[in-house]
């Protein structure tokens, strides 16, 4: 299941456009009976990551939900799963590209879960145990640990997959190429 969402974009599922990259039926989309109305915004590079690179934002927010979901089944944790999938799919929430030279993106590792909660709650009605996910998924580089299962699970998720992110994409740099 994990192994299906390998190296998806949002380009080559025509989720996202790939000049603005913001979702298509955003503005039109019928509301969710768990997302507050707001006006359209548009969700910047964030969403869609560096072009440079083959994992998105979106991608990697996937991945790290169906490791913790994998995680919890197999280590017989009880969780809530719906708060778990939420979280996990909202824990990287924060609408920029951080890969951009900017000032504001300097410290990104230590403000990005503030900010990835800031913009889910404005978007979301959250549980506190979502809130707890977002929040405090970048431990121990933010100091104040998860107070529960759920945000343990992801956090430990998000650090495996951004590491096999980080390898793989790595070992496709150093990749030999054919002599022309």
């Amino acid at each position: 299941m994990i192994a299906s969402y390998q190296n998806t974009t949002l380009y080559s599922r025509g989720i996202f456009h790939a000049q603005t990259q913001t979702h298509p039926g955003r503005a039109s989309a019928p509301p969710h009976p768990h997302r507050r109305p707001r006006p359209d915004r548009s969700a910047g590079a964030g969403t869609g990551g560096h072009p440079a690179r083959l994992t998105t934002v979106f991608a990697h927010c996937v991945k790290v939900a169906c490791f913790s979901l994998f995680l919890a089944n197999k280590l017989h944790i009880p969780v809530n799963t719906h708060a778990l999938l939420r979280g996990a799919l909202l824990h990287d929430y924060f609408l920029y590209d951080w890969h951009e030279k900017n000032a504001g993106h300097r410290f990104h590792g230590f403000t990005h879960p503030a900010t990835a909660l800031k913009n889910a709650q404005e978007d979301f009605m959250l549980t506190p145990v979502e809130k707890d996910i977002i929040a405090r998924h970048m431990f121990p580089l933010c100091p104040i640990p998860p107070r529960c299962r759920e945000a343990w699970l992801v956090c430990a998720a998000d650090k495996y997959c951004a590491l096999l992110e980080t390898v793989g994409s790595l070992l496709r740099s150093f990749r030999p190429r054919a002599n022309p």
